[in-house]
């Protein structure tokens, strides 16, 4: 045996061991790099969901990344073993013959390992919605399922303010109409319009004739607005004595907006159960870069005689979380669905998407699971919004959720900020408010009479008064912002 034959023995042995080594890692990380991963994201852009079969006919998942200059499959799902994937037709023809409500709630507890979630997809958001870069993380869900998340920091206010825009929030006076006002909901699907009639009918509209929320000799309503408004806006807990008001926070006195940084999983892990969405904790973005809020501490409110009036799109800011929906009424409707499906609006904190509602009414749509959810071949299980007047994006989560990082990217109002808390006046803010008084008129309700206001609210018939408040039936007055979708 020559010493040259050794040599190429070992040299063999040394490559079979690296090449195994290779395989084995490739084939343990990021699955089969075969032709068809390449295939799989054909004519797909970059973050696009993508599978294909790998090794012994496995189902690998991933989404579609740039590798030197093409598209490729990465897989960051686990691989569904050739046993489930043939049992999946099976398994979806069964489901079919099932009612809705049950096929809605079987494909969310077999998503994990036999029905493929769609994928999110960065590439939906506005131009401006989204600062900085969008970066793939590990992440750990609050059901604690260890995954991949998309952090990506929301820029805070309307990428298409044509479309989207901010205010107008307060009526001027109680002549002012209904283009110079936003909207008020009762959290049960009345959508009312703020205009000078509403403020002027809250005491019938409520039955308590502690409303009085303009000046009863000039008609001027009282308005806290500017860097007030949103101090004010900081904590919607009533201030003894300072009542009977309307509150505003411009963008502009919250530096344009405040940031978020969201971690969102790169495909939705379905929960056990549906998840109740509780607290003050924000439940999602829209594509166009504003945060999708909680329902809003609506009797806290009222309870203080005050409006923390929305603007048409449904919105409103305070210093904390900047501006942010409560309502989802026509507005970041910039996924448009070539199939006729209503437009997308944003994303979850589930990784699942919200679309617009399925119709123009102000009743919650049929067919639909308890979290507002549904699913189709195209869109995979995803939410419809809720009817505007619910006070709430969509029901309740179906999916693991991710979270926001720490506190609000923001800059301070401007104005210097007290070291410590001041009391409040016993009247309003030390300034007083827009029109310069917040003292309590001398004489009764609205009108000086205690009756019943010529234009009280809606009688229940279905028909939105020509002036007065509204009601159930979603259509706009006539001098109205517009016939938004309800």
């Amino acid at each position: 045996m020559t010493a040259k034959y050794i040599l190429g023995r070992k040299a063999g042995v040394f490559l079979s061991l690296a090449l195994l080594l290779f395989t084995s890692n490739s084939h343990a990380h990021s699955g089969s790099t075969t032709k068809a991963a390449w295939e799989a994201c054909d004519s797909k852009s970059k973050f696009q969901s993508c599978e294909y079969k790998g090794f012994h006919d496995g189902l690998y998942r991933g989404t579609c990344q740039s590798i030197s200059e093409n598209m490729m499959c990465v897989r960051n799902k686990p691989i569904i073993p050739k046993k489930a994937v043939s049992s999946k037709a099976d398994s979806t023809a069964s489901a079919k013959s099932k009612s809705a409500d049950t096929v809605v709630a079987d494909k969310v507890v077999v998503d994990k390992f036999i029905v493929e979630n769609i994928a999110v997809d960065p590439s939906l958001f506005a131009d401006g919605a989204i600062v900085g870069d969008i970066k793939t993380v590990d992440c750990t869900l609050s059901g604690g399922t260890k995954t991949t998340c998309y952090r990506m920091t929301i820029a805070g206010a309307p990428a298409d303010p044509e479309t989207s825009p901010e205010g107008p929030f307060c009526p001027s006076s109680i002549k002012s109409g209904a283009d110079e006002g936003g909207i008020w909901i009762d959290g049960k699907g009345t959508v009312y319009d703020v205009d000078g009639k509403f403020i002027e009918n809250l005491a019938t509209l409520y039955k308590d004739k502690e409303w009085q929320m303009y000046d009863i000799k000039t008609g001027k309503v009282t308005i806290v607005t500017g860097i007030k408004g949103c101090n004010v806006a900081r904590n919607p807990r009533p201030i003894p004595g300072f009542n009977n008001f309307c509150l505003e926070c411009p963008l502009e006195e919250i530096g344009g907006g405040i940031k978020k940084t969201v971690l969102i999983p790169t495909t939705p892990v379905p929960a056990a159960k549906p998840t109740e969405i509780r607290g003050r904790d924000n439940t999602g973005v829209a594509l166009n870069g504003v945060l999708f809020g909680p329902p809003a501490p609506l009797a806290m409110i009222l309870s203080s005689h005050s409006l923390g009036v929305f603007d048409d799109c449904g919105a409103h800011a305070n210093p904390h979380e900047g501006y942010h929906y409560h309502a989802a009424n026509g507005c970041s409707e910039i996924g448009i669905q070539k199939d006729g499906h209503s437009p997308m609006i944003g994303y979850a904190l589930d990784g699942y998407a919200i679309f617009a509602k399925k119709d123009k009414s102000t009743i919650e749509a049929k067919g639909l699971d308890e979290c507002g959810g549904e699913t189709d071949d195209i869109r995979g299980y995803h939410y419809h919004a809720s009817a505007p007047g619910m006070n709430q994006i969509f029901g309740c989560y179906m999916g693991e959720k991710g979270s926001f990082e720490g506190g609000a990217e923001r800059k301070r109002p401007r104005g210097k900020r007290p070291k410590k808390r001041r009391p409040r006046p016993e009247h309003g803010p030390e300034d007083g408010p827009k029109n310069g008084s917040v003292n309590r008129p001398e004489h009764g309700s609205g009108n000086g009479s205690g009756n019943r206001p010529e234009h009280g609210p809606g009688n229940g018939s279905g028909n939105r008064p020509e002036h007065g408040l509204g009601n159930r039936s979603g259509n706009r007055p006539e001098h109205g912002p517009g016939n938004r979708p309800q």
